[in-house]
């Protein structure tokens, strides 16, 4: 079983301090040590949904007991389910129809929605961060009583993944409110899975993201014919640099008959190539923008992304979009109904302890405060790691990792700490090691409606 602990360092212990509910003019939250609000881990833990009114969506799907049959799902998993599986509270096999209730949860707006601690308790008191490769949750009724999987029976769940490699299969107890590790996946690949709507449109084509000039690096001056790249035509000041630095201070005391540069296939790289009579040289050389016109062109690649992402989604094939971007299978039989989680624990590789304030940008009630949860948004967006108020002190970060932050406030608005932000305040956090660090929120006004629309804020994040 592949469990890597995650461990506290020591700057967390020595300096526990209790956050007080209370807020100044700017919604920053303020420490006191007189704080009575319970500090300690919980001993168990619990689903609790941050969002009211926001879940993702059961397939239900009724079945006849007495036949054996396979569910398919919209998404590309599937439930194999033998012939009488199921029985009633009391024992008895269920004779009338049966309805299969079935969810998957696989992106980061899927598990915040659904309230599920993204956590494993250990035996000292400490916690394990999870990492998904696709979790679910499955229930059954039968003319509106719940049903049981026969105590002789099983069911054979199979899920499709983005994800692969071995991983953990878990199932959550909410009675000890743990989970527990039920053995190891290891996934197939899908059989189903064939190019994307968006792949088999060649007419759409997916914007490319500008990258920004680096001092540091060697710049190349070249001319070119424009027109050859359509995607470089309206970006003015576009300064050519070096993938790998090298010295080539002497291609410009050298005669060359013929100069070139090919789009590698790769965004914003391109292959410079310079020929004579007696040599050759080519080297990777990326389009760069400096900080005014990088701005203008990000403004702009953010629009046509989201026009993209809305024409790939509205495609006739938008609901099997997932499953065919879905490379793998993972499949587990598993003996009752529950949530069920394909999951590795990671383990802290540096991680910056800080003992966080949030400024919302907004003033909120004091009474409030305490139902204020923020979650850590990392792991290629598969760890989802819930902070409650209680545990603001606790905060911690991997320097290194694809970091973001999304707030649930009440009367579901988000106040988002973006990648960029984490990449332009890194240097201060890790001064911040072990002490008071605030990160200054951004307040979306609009309160989020739906699942999709939490994601679209968390995707516009990463940008």
């Amino acid at each position: 079983m592949r469990q890597l602990n995650l461990f506290y360092l020591a700057a967390i212990c020595s300096a526990a301090v209790l956050f007080q509910a209370c807020t100044g003019n700017n919604g920053t939250v303020s420490v006191d040590e007189k704080d009575t609000e319970a500090s300690a881990r919980p001993v168990k833990l619990s689903i609790e949904e941050p969002l009211a009114n926001i879940e993702v969506g059961f397939n239900i799907l009724t079945i006849k007991n007495q036949e054996a049959q396979t569910l398919n799902l919209p998404s590309g998993s599937s439930i194999d389910i033998p012939a009488h599986a199921f029985v009633d509270k009391t024992g008895r096999p269920v004779t009338g129809p049966v309805d299969i209730q079935f969810r998957e949860f696989h992106n980061a707006a899927e598990i915040l929605t659904s309230g599920v601690p993204m956590k494993v308790l250990d035996g000292q008191g400490g916690e394990n961060w999870m990492q998904t490769a696709g979790m679910y949750e499955i229930k059954g009724s039968s003319n509106g009583e719940r049903v049981f999987v026969a105590p002789d029976k099983s069911l054979t769940v199979n899920l499709v993944s983005q994800v692969g490699g071995d991983y953990d299969f878990w199932k959550f107890d909410p009675e000890k409110g743990n989970w527990d590790n039920l053995g190891v996946s290891t996934p197939v690949p899908n059989p189903a899975a064939t190019k994307s709507p968006a792949a088999a449109n060649p007419s759409l084509k997916k914007p490319v993201a500008p990258v920004a000039y680096n001092p540091a690096k060697t710049k190349i001056d070249l001319e070119l014919n424009y027109q050859k790249f359509p995607e470089l035509r309206d970006k003015q000041g576009v300064i050519w640099q070096l993938v790998k630095e090298e010295n080539i201070d002497w291609i410009y005391n050298t005669e060359w008959d013929a100069v070139n540069i090919e789009a590698t296939g790769e965004a914003n790289i391109y292959r410079l190539s310079l020929s004579n009579d007696s040599k050759n040289f080519s080297t990777l050389v990326a389009a760069c923008l400096q900080e005014k016109d990088f701005a203008k062109a990000r403004a702009e690649y953010q629009v046509k992304l989201r026009e993209y992402q809305s024409k790939v989604m509205d495609l006739d094939e938008k609901r099997n979009y997932k499953s065919a971007q879905a490379e793998f299978v993972r499949s587990f039989q598993i003996d009752g109904f529950g949530i069920y989680n394909y999951d590795i624990l990671t383990k802290d590789n540096g991680n910056i302890p800080i003992l966080a304030h949030f400024d919302f940008g907004t003033d909120i009630p004091k009474n409030l405060l305490t139902s204020i949860s923020v979650f850590l948004i990392t792991g290629e967006g598969r760890m989802v790691v819930k902070y409650p108020h209680r545990d603001w002190n606790k905060f911690r970060v991997d320097p290194d990792a694809d970091n973001q932050l999304v707030a649930v406030l009440p009367g579901n608005q988000l106040a988002v700490f973006s990648h960029a932000d984490f990449r332009s305040q890194m240097p201060a956090l890790r001064k911040s090691a072990g002490q008071e660090y605030v990160f200054k929120m951004k307040l979306d006004d609009k309160p989020v409606e739906s699942v999709a629309e939490v994601q679209q804020r968390i995707s516009d994040l990463a940008l």
